[in-house]
């Protein structure tokens, strides 16, 4: 009997048959037309790699300068053709700090990378790409972006999590960028990223 691939979105596929070790055509070709039991296998943070997602991180330090704010951006290329999900902005001070949140909408052909950029992140997971896509930048007297998005204000030595949940995860599309910036000047500043990216696919391009 001949089967039609109604599911078009191949990295579905792909996972299924990479976490079965199966060979041969899609394993995974049509939704169900009725009701029907299943069982539910536990899937954790390395089944990402099997779905299409690439995850890396980076901590970022920008020296202390006096009458100067520091910046840290991450930016996704415009025609990068991957979707990045910011999972972590983990802040520490060493001094009160005072800062900004703030980004750019996406297609902004003029967005640029700081001034010290091509900063390498790890890759977490060795099985996908060693290298990511969206680019790290840092600077000293950072004019920041112009949307804010949240303001944060500790006093030291502190650490902060701006991103608390999944629900407040940042979706960065290519054209798109986040930063954080110091309100303060002169202060000794840490933040690392941690984020996702995969391919964007054919429906998401539209």
């Amino acid at each position: 009997m001949a089967q039609y691939n109604e599911i078009l979105a191949g990295r579905f596929n792909r996972a299924m048959q990479k976490h079965f070790a199966m060979k041969g055509p899609a394993s995974v070709n049509e939704l169900s037309s009725i009701i029907q039991p299943n069982y539910n296998f536990f899937t954790g943070t390395e089944q990402l790699n099997l779905e299409g997602w690439d995850r890396f991180g980076r901590q970022l330090e920008v020296g202390l300068v006096a009458g100067q704010n520091d910046g840290f951006r991450i930016r996704n290329p415009q025609g990068s053709g991957v979707i990045a999900v910011l999972e972590s902005i983990l802040l520490m001070f060493t001094t009160a700090c005072n800062g900004l949140l703030s980004g750019e909408l996406p297609n902004t052909t003029t967005l640029v990378d700081l001034t010290n950029a091509g900063i390498v992140p790890l890759s977490y997971d060795p099985r996908g790409r060693s290298g990511a896509s969206c680019i790290l930048s840092t600077q000293n007297n950072s004019p920041g972006l112009p949307i804010p998005v949240k303001r944060f204000g500790l006093n030291a030595p502190a650490m902060l999590e701006l991103i608390q949940s999944r629900a407040e995860e940042i979706t960065l599309l290519p054209g798109h960028a986040i930063e954080v910036t110091t309100q303060t000047v002169a202060v000794l500043f840490d933040v690392s990223f941690a984020w996702r990216e995969r391919a964007l696919e054919e429906s998401e391009l539209r």
